[in-house]
C-alpha cells in the first residue's frame, strides 16, 4: 500500500500465519547442514544427509489424517526436524518405526490437531512440540498412543502441551 508520502507501507493481506511458516520452512532449508540435500515427496518437505531423511517442512492444506513415510529415496525417515509442521491444518499424524526424534516446536498450533500415535523408537520430543494446540483449547483433548508415556514427566512438560488424555 502506498502512502501520500510517496513510500509503501508493510501492511499485506497475506495472513501472518502463513508469512510466519515461510520463513520457518525458509529457515529450516537454510539452516541444513552442506552436506544434506533437501528435496520433496507429495506434501512433505525433507533433509537427506546421505543416511537417512529429516522430515523439515510440508504443504499440507487439508485437515486430514497423515501418516508420515518410513523410508524416502530407500532412506529411513529418522526425524521430524523443528517447525516442520507448525502451525498445519493437519487432524492428526502417524509417526513410523524408526523416527527417533520430533524437533522443537515440530507440530506446535497444528490447530486441527487431534490424534498423534507415536512408535516405541521416539527417544526425544523437543521442547514446545505441540505447544498451542488448540483442540485442547476448543475443549478436545488430543489423543497420543502409549508410547508417549514412556517419556519422562520432565520431557512430556517441556513439551508445553496439556493433553487430558493418552489413549
Amino acid at each position: 500500500m502506498k502512502h501520500a508520502s510517496g513510500h509503501h507501507s508493510l501492511k499485506s493481506t497475506v495472513p501472518l500465519s502463513k508469512i510466519t511458516k515461510l520463513a520457518f520452512l525458509t529457515a529450516s532449508f537454510a539452516l541444513a547442514p552442506a552436506t544434506s540435500k533437501a528435496g520433496q515427496i507429495g506434501n512433505f518437505i525433507y533433509s537427506d544427509d546421505g543416511t537417512s531423511i529429516t522430515i523439515t517442512g510440508n504443504n499440507f492444506v487439508g485437515t486430514k489424517p497423515i501418516v508420515i513415510p518410513a523410508i524416502i529415496d530407500g532412506k529411513p525417515v529418522r526425524a521430524i526436524g523443528s517447525w516442520a509442521f507448525f502451525g498445519s491444518h493437519i487432524a492428526g499424524v502417524i509417526i513410523p518405526s524408526g523416527v527417533t526424534s520430533i524437533g522443537d516446536w515440530a507440530f506446535a498450533y497444528a490447530d486441527n490437531l487431534i490424534t498423534v500415535t507415536f512408535p516405541p523408537s521416539v527417544t526425544r520430543i523437543g521442547d514446545y512440540a505441540f505447544a498451542g494446540v488448540e483442540n485442547y483449547e476448543r475443549g478436545s483433548p488430543v489423543l497420543f498412543s502409549p508410547a508417549m508415556l514412556r517419556l519422562s514427566d520432565a520431557s512430556r512438560s517441556r513439551m508445553l502441551f496439556r493433553a487430558s488424555r493418552f489413549s
